[in-house]
């Protein structure tokens, strides 16, 4: 991002991590233990847009979701509970 914060997905456990520039620690940002407690299923990549809303490729749940200042939204691949 532009503070040089790095955004790792981290496949096999199920989370997003950020790396703070200048720290060694990650934080768990997405997960069910992260900042925005979700369940992911392996995610495979990450991006940010300008105004920092986290955009996550959940593959295993063949979604997109997004994290950000307002919470956690599932946006494209989102199933709709059927009545």
């Amino acid at each position: 991002d532009l503070n040089f914060n790095l955004y790792v997905a981290d496949f096999w456990n199920n989370r997003i991590q950020l790396f703070r520039q200048d720290e060694r620690n990650a934080t768990t940002i997405v997960g069910r233990q992260g900042t925005y407690r979700w369940n992911l299923s392996r995610p495979r990549d990450v991006k940010l847009d300008a105004s920092g809303n986290i955009f996550i490729s959940d593959s295993n749940n063949n979604r997109i979701i997004m994290a950000g200042p307002y919470g956690v939204r599932c946006i494209v691949g989102c199933v709709t509970p059927t009545t």
